[in-house]
C-alpha cells in the first residue's frame, strides 16, 4: 500500500482510506475547543505555577508543541488537499494555511477568532497568510477585527479557490441547504479527482516539486512562530489579558 496525496475535509469524524494511492482524513473543522482553551488558561495560571520563570517557559513550550502539529502537516512529503466547508475558525484557519491546495464553497465561513478572545493568533496563521493572500489590506482587516469572511472573499484574496464549476458563482451567496450540500459534495468529489490525478504522477517528482515549492517559502515563518510563542508567553500572563480571555471564553461557553 502506498500513499501519494492526502485530502483533508472538515467533518465530525475521523477515518482513513488506505486501499488507494491517496489518503482521506476527516477532521473537526471548527478549531480548538472552548473548554480546551479554558483549561490552558487555568493550567498556566499563577496559582498552578507559582514559579514565575517556569510558568512562562512551560506556556511557551506548550504553544510551540501546538505549532509543531501544523508545521508537521506543512512538511509532509505528500501533497495535502483541503476541502473546506461550513465553519473554518481559529485553529482550523491555521490548519488550512499549511496545506498545499485549498478548495472551499461560497458558503464557507472563515474567521481568525483569537483576537476577539483577547490574544493574537499564535499557531501560524498570522505568519503564513501574508504569503498566501495577495491582498494585504484585507488580511489586516480580518486579522485585526476577527470578523467572519465568506468563501467568496477567501477566493478573491487568493487564499482558496473554487472548483471550476463555481467560477460563475462568485457574485452569489445562496444559503439554501440543498445548494450548500450540493456544492460541498461537488468540492469533495473534485478534490478526490485531483488527488487521483496527482497519484498518477511519478511519486519522486511529486515529492520533489513540493520540496522545492516549500523551500522557496520565506524562512521568516519559523522566526515568526518563535516570536508568537514568546509574545503570548508574556502576554497571556498579563492579569488584564487573562481576565479578558476568561470572560470571552465564558461568553462563548454560554452560547454553545
Amino acid at each position: 500500500m502506498s500513499c501519494h496525496s492526502i485530502i483533508r475535509r472538515g467533518e465530525n469524524f475521523f477515518i482513513r482510506h488506505a486501499s488507494t494511492n491517496y489518503k482521506i482524513e476527516y477532521i473537526l473543522p471548527i478549531g480548538i475547543d472552548v473548554d480546551e482553551l479554558k483549561n490552558i488558561v487555568e493550567k498556566f495560571s499563577v496559582e498552578n505555577y507559582p514559579n514565575y520563570d517556569n510558568n512562562h517557559l512551560s506556556l511557551r513550550d506548550y504553544i510551540l508543541d501546538y505549532q509543531s502539529i501544523f508545521t508537521t502537516i506543512e512538511k509532509c512529503k505528500k501533497p495535502v488537499i483541503a476541502a473546506i466547508h461550513g465553519a473554518c475558525i481559529g485553529a482550523a484557519m491555521a490548519l488550512a494555511a499549511v496545506v498545499d491546495v485549498r478548495y472551499c464553497t461560497p458558503q464557507t465561513k472563515f474567521q481568525i477568532k483569537e483576537i476577539q478572545l483577547g490574544f493574537p493568533a499564535d499557531l501560524g496563521v498570522l505568519q503564513r497568510l501574508p504569503h498566501l493572500m495577495g491582498h494585504d489590506s484585507f488580511l489586516r482587516e480580518i486579522a485585526l477585527t476577527g470578523r467572519v469572511f465568506s468563501g467568496i472573499e477567501a477566493v478573491r484574496s487568493g487564499f482558496c479557490q473554487f472548483i471550476p464549476s463555481f467560477e460563475n458563482m462568485t457574485g452569489k451567496d445562496d444559503k439554501t441547504p440543498t445548494i450548500e450540500e450540493t456544492l460541498h459534495k461537488a468540492t469533495v468529489e473534485h478534490c478526490l479527482a485531483l488527488a487521483k490525478q496527482i497519484a498518477e504522477m511519478n511519486p519522486l517528482a511529486v515529492q520533489g516539486t513540493k520540496l522545492n515549492l516549500n523551500f522557496v517559502r520565506p524562512k521568516m515563518i519559523d522566526s515568526g512562530l518563535n516570536l508568537a510563542s514568546t509574545f503570548n508567553m508574556i502576554a497571556l500572563k498579563n492579569p488584564l489579558l487573562a481576565d479578558t480571555v476568561k470572560s470571552a471564553l465564558s461568553l462563548l461557553d454560554k452560547q454553545k
